[in-house]
């Protein structure tokens, strides 16, 4: 088998349909499976995978993983060569599927690209960008890289390539709305780090396939429409997004530049957030302090581990194996069911 398609989803089954339908299309010429990982949905999704996409594989877990413990439920459930992970608000235009793979077979050395993203509009997203390091951080955080942005010496310093569109060409990562691995990679890396709950997964995997002599591209031929946001708005009190940033955040600069990196940067988020609240006061505009208060509030917050990531962590106890049809010796899933 050449792709396994792995679609991470959340009560979501408007998006999930133009998600799946798209991702139908463009796997008619190819020998491949599609596996949705549904996170207890409170809506119609399972129902609508079941009775109108009969060929898709549907894994139901009974609590919500979140995303890095749903995609690696897939990938280990996933048999293809390549791997391709989509968010529930993509879709993929024809031929994207069969661009992605000739690309990768003509790059031997690649291990992870990405598509161009586009708006519904059509207009240009974002979806490569550079290595978080300290420095980016804490000029980007103060405003002086986006002052400096126009300068050609200060790529160096900024997280986002000069160029817009950018062009076909090695980069450091892709985002995780729409990514192809080599599924051989994602077992030498031991699939994703769930110590992220989301947030900050894609640089990760960049890092970490670039240390075991993997290339990351950007593929500027091929598109996806990218419904950017929408697949976290029906999200309970949108799970307090910034605590899980910030952590991620945290772990990631804590993996890879140590702690006195991270340290520095979030030494830095609080100085920024507490002098622009500050700023915003004696200026009377009141609601901007609060708004810079509750950034800073959200740092000490994120100290603790938030309920999300708690029920992640003990819900995963009952879904590890879901979808493997290989139960553990150590676990006891009633609820864990998989559905072909």
């Amino acid at each position: 088998m050449r792709v396994s398609v792995i679609i991470v989803t959340f009560s979501q089954h408007d998006l999930l349909r133009i998600c799946l339908r798209s991702a139908q299309r463009a796997m008619q010429s190819v020998d491949g499976e599609i596996i949705v990982v549904d996170n207890a949905s409170t809506d119609a999704t399972p129902k609508v995978v079941e009775e109108e996409f009969p060929g898709v594989r549907l894994i139901r877990n009974p609590v919500n993983l979140y995303y890095t413990r749903a995609v690696n439920q897939g990938m280990r459930a996933a048999k293809g060569e390549f791997v391709y992970l989509l968010n529930d608000d993509t879709e993929l235009e024809p031929a994207n599927i069969t661009e992605l793979l000739q690309f990768m077979q003509e790059h031997p050395k690649c291990g992870v690209v990405g598509p161009m993203l586009r708006s519904p509009q059509h207009e240009y997203q974002v979806s490569a960008q550079q290595f978080p390091t300290p420095i980016r951080e804490i000029l980007g955080v103060f405003g002086i890289a986006h002052w400096l942005r126009n300068r050609s010496w200060s790529e160096p310093i900024q997280k986002r390539y000069s160029r817009h569109p950018l062009p076909t060409r090695r980069v450091d990562w892709v985002c995780g709305g729409a990514i192809f691995l080599r599924r051989r990679l994602m077992e030498e890396l031991g699939h994703h780090d769930e110590h992220y709950l989301f947030y900050c997964d894609d640089p990760d995997i960049g890092m970490r396939s670039a240390s075991a002599g993997y290339e990351v591209w950007y593929l500027d031929r091929t598109y996806v429409l990218h419904h950017h946001g929408l697949s976290t708005v029906k999200t309970p009190r949108k799970l307090r997004f910034d605590i899980i940033l910030t952590r991620s955040r945290r772990h990631y600069l804590r993996k890879f530049h140590g702690w006195l990196g991270m340290a520095a940067v979030e030494a830095a988020y609080g100085a920024a957030s507490l002098l622009r609240a500050a700023k915003a006061l004696l200026t009377g505009r009141r609601e901007k302090a609060v708004k810079h208060w509750l950034s800073l509030r959200c740092q000490f917050e994120a100290c603790r581990m938030p309920p999300e990531e708690k029920q992640a962590i003990d819900g995963y106890a009952s879904c590890i194996f879901n979808g493997l049809g290989v139960p553990s010796p150590n676990v006891h899933s009633p609820q864990a069911q998989t559905v072909q």
